[in-house]
């Protein structure tokens, strides 16, 4: 079972990703923008941590789970026994999801914190922070399975330095539209501007009260259809050796 399956490969990559590491990189940032000016201050972590840094967090996450199981010759063992491939494969892209819910977490618990005396920005309430933060993850996660193929692929390198320029690009030339919602990096950028009036570039607009529904609940639709399928995809190829 997949459940079996995915507590196997968590408890085989303890070791990878201390709790410490997990924990730092979210904070960290979170201080480095409290430094620089309370003013938007949770618009501000939002758009460092999503749109600027995740493509290469997310890439980083799953290129060192990979680099862990070619060091240790897990694959060997794998295809050797020939048993539940696609299941090992999906295990490890939820064990990488569940890993980087934790460091967004962090920023949920920072700015849910501050925004009882700090300003938000914008017109956007805490709830509509906190609910931007949890969609943005979501919006997010179908780089995991491809950025883990990546590197399985191509090595971790590649992996980071593909995802990383690519993804920055993509998200910073997008706008706000229907028909940016297929491509897969834009929709981080929609969320966070619908819901907290964090642009792309940075800036934040005064007009958000709530965002256009139907346009979030889209973005966030393609982008759990795009996980889906990248997984599924991702874990026939690794099922036949990559």
């Amino acid at each position: 079972m997949l459940r079996n399956t995915f507590k196997a490969i968590k408890l085989s990559s303890k070791g990878q990703s201390s709790l410490k590491q997990l924990f730092f990189l979210p904070l960290g940032l979170s201080i480095f923008s409290f430094l620089l000016g309370t003013t938007i201050f949770q618009g501000q972590v939002s758009y460092l941590w999503f749109i600027l840094l995740s493509p290469c967090i997310l890439a980083i996450l799953s290129g060192s789970m990979d680099k862990s199981e070619k060091r240790e010759t897990r694959y060997y063992t794998y295809f050797s026994t020939n048993s539940r491939l696609p299941q090992i494969w999906i295990s490890k892209v939820l064990l990488i999801f569940q890993r980087y819910l934790s460091m967004c977490l962090v920023l949920y618990i920072v700015i849910g914190f501050t925004s009882w005396w700090l300003p938000v920005g914008t017109n956007s309430s805490p709830a509509a922070v906190c609910l931007a933060i949890f969609l943005s993850a979501i919006a997010l996660a179908w780089q995991i399975p491809f950025t883990l193929l990546l590197s399985y692929r191509f090595g971790f390198a590649v992996a980071v330095v593909f995802n990383t320029i690519v993804g920055n690009i993509l998200v910073l030339i997008s706008k706000d539209s229907f028909p940016s919602i297929l491509n897969p990096y834009a929709n981080v950028g929609i969320i966070l501007h619908q819901l907290m009036g964090v642009t792309t570039n940075g800036t934040t607009v005064d007009n958000i009260s709530g965002g256009n529904f139907l346009l979030i609940l889209l973005s966030v639709g393609v982008s759990m259809i795009y996980f889906v399928v990248i997984t599924f995809l991702t874990s026939k190829s690794f099922s036949k050796g990559g």
